[in-house]
């Protein structure tokens, strides 16, 4: 029969044994008194009564309400450990525990000559966050002092903190092999209990951590060779983002470590890795070849080869564009492209939603059929590239003949790849889409409708910048009026629902009332008041002083004109106001290019007024027309998209425009849809 390993006694059993020694709490509180003194503590004036109450009340062993005498003289040297203790100090405190905590442990010796109930109670002592006196050592890489402590109370080797860390989590969070040698050491014992060590090392924290874990999380990769060394056991637990130790070194590329990981796996063909493939790890990390073929190598003891999400590492390789490892997955796993997530997508959706073109190709050299293949949605990947508004990608198939039978394929609910362009206001992609001749801008969806009416059922509404950008791609790349939307804006409860109500239209007139008036007003109070002022003696009394100078009369004429367009502005507005919903949107209109109109009127009325008065000053005279000339472009191009089409139907007149056109783009932001989530 195997000898029984005798059982090494908890803090419970101490204070368990303590509370037999005396029936009365008040004897407990005196064999406290009794440690107090043999450890020299400063006694506490007031009744014996009193004191009990505060000591009953003081109880789980935390220490608390402490407080150094004047006469202490104590070093405070040693703030950063009473810092980590997190004590509130309010209570005289012996000098010479901050001086033991602070690495002496030869003072530490002196505590052996205590009484063990006294010992084990100051050592067992805990702070507001659950942590021992070992922990704060660990935490500081005193490893002399740890094995100090251990031996005057091992059973502190297993005590975890409020985060559910032992000591040797801390010292792998930080990074100390001394102290995680000590720990091991110690665990292990004179006796060469590995009993001890195996229970140690797969304590896990409040996050499933083992110190295996912390060590590779935190990047201390000779800590962990030191913990995959002391653990005889399989190292591969896994914490609550199901990821083991296998996977985080493959994740951080940690090579040697996945090397002695995998000399564990060999010799023994039933071990299977639990949680998240490691492959997955390798792949997101985007690692060296030689990494993944040695993870590759340990496949079979995976014990799943896709996530959560049901996605193979190929998936994961094309979503992130990681080109050497989809070329690595394709030579060993040519058939993981024909696997499907549980979002219904293969890989090739996968690269085509993030617009990874070298990804996609690389499929398709491998895999040509691939582009043939649907998602669960019916879309195909010019489907999924313009609903995602990846214009790079689009651009590449659009340039290939071999993908022109996707170009008016429909989904499952009718909608071609123009009508997710749209349906999503992607201007560019809609911009390629609809001005390619092979694309039948007039097919009607599931709902009857064409992309024009998907953005008509919402023009009429405060629609986004992108969507008006959208609206006026494909306005003028309609030689009609589309037909159908009149027919299901009388009878669809969808696009009724998403005409505006009477209280946004009329906080939109009002919007634009209040700024029209305010350019009127601006306008008008600088007619009376001149750039430069005026003549005050005969004959041109009255007359301004600038009169004959060309960038005067250019202020003048500017600012006649946005006052006067203010005020038309002002005129539609208020006719606007008489609820008719036809009026209001023809006021709109007209209201909308007018103040387009006079905002850059009165911006170049002050260009022209301060160039003017400066104009002695070359230099900063210049400054004024350049900052000037730059703004007032930048106003043209973000008001325009409001007022005008910027395309046309007629091919010359829509090169010219082209360029407004993607500067309009820029200025909405739909150049960073590539990276857009999907």
């Amino acid at each position: 029969m195997a000898e029984k390993v005798p059982r090494v006694p908890t803090n419970e059993d101490t204070v368990a044994s303590m509370s037999k020694a005396a029936d009365h709490p008040k004897a407990l509180v005196r064999k406290r008194r009794s440690a107090l003194t043999d450890l020299e503590f400063p006694t506490t004036d007031g009744d014996e009564d009193s004191y009990m109450a505060d000591e009953l009340a003081s109880d789980h062993r935390e220490i608390r309400d402490l407080k150094f005498p004047p006469e202490a003289n104590i070093d405070f040297g040693h703030h950063k450990m009473r810092e980590a203790l997190n004590l509130n100090v309010t209570e005289p405190f012996d000098q010479r525990l901050v001086e033991q905590i602070g690495g002496d442990e030869g003072s530490l010796r002196q505590i052996k000559h205590m009484s063990p109930n006294a010992r084990v109670w100051l050592l067992s002592g805990l702070s507001p966050h659950k942590n021992t006196l070992l922990h704060i050592a660990a935490s500081f890489g005193h490893a002399k002092l740890a094995a100090e402590i251990l031996d005057l109370h091992k059973p502190l080797l297993f005590e975890k903190n409020f985060d559910g860390d032992t000591a040797l989590h801390i010292a792998a969070k930080t990074g100390e092999l001394d102290t995680t040698n000590t720990l091991l050491r110690e665990a292990r014992g004179a006796d060469n209990n590995d009993h001890d060590v195996s229970r140690l090392l797969k304590s896990v924290n409040v996050e499933m951590n083992t110190p295996l874990h912390e060590a590779l999380i935190h990047g201390h990769q000779e800590v962990a060779k030191c913990l995959i060394e002391a653990n005889s056991a399989f190292p591969f637990d896994y914490n609550n983002e199901q990821k083991s130790s296998l996977y985080l070194a493959a994740e951080e590329g940690y090579v040697e470590i996945v090397k002695l990981l995998n000399k564990r796996v060999e010799p023994k063909t039933e071990v299977r890795v639990p949680g998240k493939s490691p492959l997955h790890g390798a792949i997101l990390g985007r690692r060296n070849k030689e990494l993944l073929e040695i993870i590759s190598s340990m496949e079979e003891t995976f014990e799943s080869p896709k996530d959560e999400e049901g996605r193979t590492p190929l998936h994961c390789a094309a979503s992130i564009g990681y080109l050497e490892g989809v070329r690595f997955l394709l030579e060993r796993h040519l058939s993981d492209s024909q696997q499907v997530d549980h979002g219904g997508n293969f890989p090739i959706h996968s690269a085509s939603s993030k617009g990874h073109v070298n990804i996609v190709k690389e499929l398709l050299r491998h895999c040509p059929d691939s582009k043939e293949l649907k998602n669960c949605n019916g879309e195909n990947i010019l489907h999924v590239a313009a609903r995602c508004g990846k214009d790079n990608l689009v651009k590449y198939f659009l340039k290939k003949g071999e993908f022109q039978m996707l170009i008016n394929q429909k989904d499952m609910k009718g909608n071609t790849p123009l009508h997710l362009a749209a349906m999503h206001h992607h201007p560019k992609v809609v911009y390629r889409l609809a001005w390619d001749a092979r694309t039948n801008i007039k097919l009607l969806n599931g709902g009857d409708m064409t992309a024009l009416d998907i953005t008509e059922s919402t023009s009429e509404t405060i629609a986004s910048y992108h969507g008006r950008l959208t609206w006026m791609v494909l306005k003028s790349a309609f030689k009609k009026p589309a037909q159908s939307f009149q027919r299901k804006k009388q009878r669809s409860p969808q696009v009724a629902h998403k005409l505006p109500n009477e209280e946004s239209i009329r906080d939109r007139v009002n919007a634009l009332l209040v700024v029209a008036t305010l350019v009127a007003t601006v306008a008008f109070a600088a007619g009376f008041t001149m750039p430069g002022g005026n003549n005050d003696s005969a004959p041109h009394e009255g007359m301004s002083i600038l009169l004959t100078k060309a960038m005067f009369q250019a202020f003048v004429i500017c600012n006649t004109i946005a006052m006067y367009t203010a005020i038309l502005v002002v005129v539609c507005l208020i006719w606007a106001q008489l609820g008719d919903l036809n009026l209001v949107y023809t006021a709109l209109r007209l209201a909308l290019p007018l103040l387009g109109i006079a905002l850059t009127m009165m911006s170049l009325a002050f260009m022209a007024g301060v160039y003017v008065v400066v104009s002695n000053l070359h230099w900063l005279a210049y400054v004024v027309l350049i900052l000037g000339a730059l703004f007032i472009f930048s106003v043209v191009v973000v008001f325009i998209p409001l007022s005008y089409k910027t395309t046309s139907r007629f091919r010359i007149h829509r090169c010219i425009t082209y360029f407004l056109f993607c500067a309009e783009v820029w200025a909405s932001g739909s150049h960073n849809d590539d990276q857009k989530e999907e």
